[in-house]
């Protein structure tokens, strides 16, 4: 009985810090959008779409509604790219890291911001690539990336 209550217990800790891992994720993709200046200035809404992460969803749903960089924050969480919306930033998880050159080939022609905590993921044609490193989440940014999609990130 008492192997079963350390599972349980162990199971809810770790429940909790992906909780709060999701939290950090979700603060630093809406203040990528804070700091992003886009071709299309003048849209007054923009999307995060987060591809292949579905626990991500419910921090996520926190942005909705929110004001960055004076456009309205909307938010996306599903397995794949959706059809019936433009995505502004896609943040590529785990369960779609096997599919990130065919997403990043998807929105290659489009002002999109792509993120991702996907090992080499900057070096590898993604524009942000977030890792963590002595406890603390470190950017790696393709400028180059940026550049060719038209844009500018600034801090």
């Amino acid at each position: 009985m008492l192997v079963c209550l350390l599972a349980m217990g162990s199971q809810r800790v770790h429940a909790q810090e992906s909780t709060r891992a999701y939290r950090i994720k979700a603060a630093y993709l809406f203040n990528f959008v804070r700091f992003t200046s886009w071709p299309d200035a003048s849209t007054t809404a923009r999307t995060i779409c987060v591809i292949g992460e579905a626990g991500f969803a419910p921090s996520l749903q926190g942005l909705d509604g929110n004001v960055a960089n004076g456009s309205e924050v909307q938010t996306y969480s599903g397995p794949g790219l959706p059809e019936d919306r433009r995505c502004d930033v896609v943040f590529i998880g785990r369960d779609a890291e096997a599919n990130t050159r065919s997403i990043l080939r998807a929105v290659a022609s489009r002002p999109v911001l792509t993120v991702s905590m996907a090992e080499g993921f900057a070096r590898n044609g993604g524009m942000i690539g977030m890792r963590v490193a002595e406890n603390r989440i470190r950017l790696d940014v393709h400028i180059g990336a940026l550049r060719s999609a038209g844009l500018r990130v600034t801090s």
